[in-house]
């Protein structure tokens, strides 16, 4: 595995683990997104990236503003080098609280300047 991979996927271990350790309390109180978000950590942890942002879109989908999921495939993506999904994805948590996550608006704006959009990225 490169380098880079390896610490991308420790990143996304780490975006869980701090998550984890909320003791439990996530911006959603929706039981089936929470159940999917759950099984999405258990897949990320076996390295199955493809199961996980299947199952984070499906506790998206169960409930919108639960940004738990958000915040990590904005992480999934942007080591997938897919800047537009990771700005989706970002942008959608941002909004819901801007203040939950800060490193977003990193990735925000470090995707604004690969993409030479420099005004977007001075705003992030």
């Amino acid at each position: 595995m490169s380098r880079l991979f390896k610490t991308g996927i420790i990143a996304i271990c780490l975006t869980i683990a701090h998550t984890a350790g909320m003791a439990q309390q996530y911006t959603s109180s929706n039981r089936n997104a929470i159940k999917l978000y759950e099984k999405a950590k258990a897949e990320l942890m076996h390295s199955q990236t493809s199961g996980a942002i299947e199952l984070l879109e499906k506790a998206h989908t169960a409930d919108p503003a639960f940004i738990e999921p958000l915040i990590i495939l904005a992480d999934l993506y942007s080591e997938q080098g897919n800047d537009s999904l990771m700005k989706t994805y970002a942008y959608r948590a941002v909004q819901i609280d801007p203040d939950y996550e800060t490193r977003l608006w990193l990735f925000l704006g470090r995707a604004e300047l690969r993409t030479n959009r420099l005004a977007e990225a001075e705003a992030n």
